[in-house]
């Protein structure tokens, strides 16, 4: 692999570029919206993988005009090819479709901040709950619910 090559691999969002580019080309804006990297880094790094060699700029023309298609030299597509095969490919899959869940996740707590929890009075503020961590997770458990007496033998 060249300097350059390596180099660029070491940057971040370099792998995760390789592994979005689609083997019929990805478009600048298809790319910027799919990483989450700065839109100035998206450039920054397709210039990089350019001098690179490890993919080509051409231009197409469809029904929005003329626009820019990236894709892998055969060079870069030896390259992918390792990632495909490494699992690096499908774990980048796999990390966007949890984040993705993340935020489904997380807009569903807000919308549910949004309208329960203002129903709960002070009167519940005012219980005695323990942050609890077990194996894997934290809960709220309530200590006016729980029975702590010793076990009768």
């Amino acid at each position: 692999m060249s300097d350059l090559a390596y180099t660029y691999l070491q940057k971040k969002g370099a792998v995760r570029m390789l592994c979005e580019i689609e083997p019929q080309g990805s478009r600048y804006t298809d790319l910027d919206e799919a990483l989450e990297i700065s839109h100035s880094t998206v450039g920054e790094r397709l210039g990089e993988l350019m001098d690179a060699s490890l993919i080509e700029q051409e231009a197409t023309t469809g029904g929005r005009g003329t626009t820019n298609l990236y894709k892998l030299t055969p060079k870069g597509a030896t390259f992918r090819r390792a990632l495909h095969e490494s699992g690096t490919v499908m774990a980048h899959r796999q990390l966007k479709a949890a984040r993705n869940q993340f935020e489904h996740k997380n807009e569903e707590m807000q919308e549910w901040a949004r309208t329960e929890l203002p129903k709960f009075s002070d009167e519940h503020h005012k219980r005695n709950l323990t942050l609890v961590q077990d194996d894997s997770d934290f809960y709220v458990a309530d200590d006016d619910l729980r029975d702590d007496s010793p076990d009768e033998e």
